[in-house]
């Protein structure tokens, strides 16, 4: 429970393996382990999904460009940010705001 609120609180911002394993007192090795075991993905990939939900509603709910949701949203460029957006939600967020 600490992992998830940590995650959403944070999301915004780059956020290092060594900092959740730090909330979840536990080794870097450890949490992923553990994190893996319990949600069936690894933390990077519920952290993406995380900044995709969030950038999903900001795409829709607000007028913003798309540079503006990447910066808001903790991803560390345009291009990944593109990257991950359409490997989730199978397109460009470009597209998603229309």
């Amino acid at each position: 429970n600490n992992i998830i609120t940590f995650t959403f609180r944070e999301s915004h911002r780059n956020i290092y393996l060594s900092e959740v394993a730090d909330v979840a007192n536990l080794t870097v090795e450890a949490f992923c382990r553990y994190f893996k075991q319990h949600t069936q993905k690894t933390y990077t990939s519920f952290l993406n999904e995380v900044r995709v939900s969030h950038a999903c509603r900001l795409l829709i709910g607000k007028d913003l460009t798309v540079r503006d949701v990447c910066d808001q949203t903790g991803f560390s460029n345009l291009a990944n940010f593109n990257r991950i957006f359409k490997s989730i939600t199978g397109m460009q967020p470009s597209k998603y705001a229309q």
